[in-house]
């Protein structure tokens, strides 16, 4: 019996040993696979980051917002050491000057990897495709359909107001509030009210007399947090429009005043921001940077600026500055996007339930001879394109969110006939998921 038992225990031994064998060749195998799937991107990356760098020492951060299993990690974070490495960049585990953060994420076509290249007060981003197909289980990503619903046109609305002043024609801004339409223009606010006829003027308010008028006029309106008035801001301006319903008929009436003013403008046309506040310099058409109250880093000289709420990291706020790039500001850092080549200079965040639940709509460049409206999402610091662009038969002047915040109002401003002027047209754009 004692042999035998020795002879079961030797062999229980020897399976052990084969089991632990295989498992550690099936991990070898593993990690060699990963390894091969991953080299050319992990390589092309850690080139493009060395070409910033140079020979330096740098502290590397992997973050992984993709459908990249958790553990191919290690072997991308090996790939990226050695890569960089052979390209005479060393990563320390300590403190260093320099700092590398790796995001791994994905878009429509694939994944996409960005560095951003972190050096003293300076930021530089990188960034490689890896086309890798989505895992068999996972969902595909909707695409999107922008939808536009005309509104009103300025000629009509002054038609109807009994104006014919092409000069104070140009709508800045507008919003749908109360059963209302509030119009701002380059001279007045104006309220307008639906009829089977089409729109009735209910009240307006021109600006004082004293106002300066701007080379090139914007403005934006804000509806009351409880829905029943709004603010108003064009250059050297500031309205108020407050509502009041009634028992009987007419069922309600406006009251508006507008007033000289140089205050900061509220930076995004929502009743839930309304508390920051940005100068704007009416004699050069932007925002001047300064935000009131302060938001802990200083801003570039913007044109619009967008809040995105829901990020991994909390809200963001998204800003086109005047020299062309596209920031995003978010854990109090100041970072590029990626993507924005051809983005104009109006931009407006949406919610919906379509693909990530959270996109930007954005003007074109306006390098054709009219301008279009696109969906992109923003994972990481990458801008991705969701729809096909929605072309506007004229130029965007103004995209602002809607009060539901599910859709936008734009501002296109439209050809006449024969070369006689331009309309401006009041437009609903809106998404579907396909």
């Amino acid at each position: 019996m004692r042999l035998l038992d020795r002879l079961v225990v030797r062999a229980k031994s020897g399976i052990v040993v084969l089991a632990g064998a295989f498992i550690f060749l099936f991990a070898m195998t593993a990690i060699a696979e990963d390894a091969g799937r991953w080299n050319g991107p992990a390589t092309e990356l850690a080139h493009k980051i060395a070409d910033v760098l140079g020979p330096a020492s740098a502290h590397l951060t992997i973050q992984n917002l993709s459908s990249i299993p958790n553990e191919s990690l290690p072997a991308i974070r090996r790939l990226l050491e050695d890569g960089l490495k052979a390209d005479g960049v060393a990563i320390t585990s300590g403190d260093s000057a320099n700092t590398l953060r790796v995001t791994l994420s994905e878009n429509a076509r694939g994944a996409v990897w960005v560095a951003e290249i972190v050096q003293g007060n300076q930021t530089r981003v990188v960034m490689v495709t890896a086309n890798e197909p989505a895992p068999p289980n996972s969902p595909p990503k909707q695409k999107i359909t922008l939808h536009i619903q005309p509104i009103a046109k300025a000629s009509e609305l002054q038609s109807k107001a009994g104006q014919h002043d092409p000069a104070t024609s140009a709508i800045l801004a507008a919003a749908q509030l109360n059963n209302a339409l509030v119009v701002l223009t380059s001279a007045r606010v104006e309220i307008f009210q639906p009829t089977p006829t089409g729109w009735s003027q209910l009240t307006h308010a021109d600006f004082p007399t004293t106002h300066m008028a701007s080379r090139d006029p914007r403005g934006i309106v804000i509806p009351a947090t409880d829905g029943n008035g709004f603010e108003a801001y064009a250059p050297n301006v500031a309205c108020i429009g407050i509502f009041e319903a009634a028992a009987g008929p007419p069922t309600a009436s406006w009251t508006t005043h507008c007033r000289a003013s140089d205050d900061p403008w509220p930076l995004l046309s929502s009743a839930a921001t309304t508390g920051t506040k940005a100068f704007y310099n009416s004699a050069r058409n932007y925002f001047t940077g300064v935000i009131a109250p302060p938001l802990g880093v200083d801003l570039p000289p913007f044109y619009t600026a967008a809040l995105v709420p829901n990020r991994a990291a909390g809200p963001a706020l998204l800003i086109g500055a005047i020299d062309g790039r596209v920031l995003l500001l978010e854990n109090s850092q100041l970072k590029p996007v990626t993507g924005t080549r051809d983005w104009g200079s109006d931009v407006a965040a949406v919610n919906s339930t379509c693909s990530g639940g959270e996109q930007v709509i954005v003007s074109s460049s306006g390098e054709g001879s009219a301008d279009s409206l696109r969906s992109y999402e923003l994972p990481a610091q990458d801008a991705v394109p969701i729809s096909e662009p929605l072309m506007l038969g004229g130029t965007a002047m103004a995209l602002w969110p809607a009060p539901d915040q599910k859709s936008v109002i734009a501002i296109v401003r439209k050809p006449l006939e024969q070369g006689r002027g331009f309309d401006y047209e009041v437009d609903r754009v809106s998404q579907s998921c396909n």
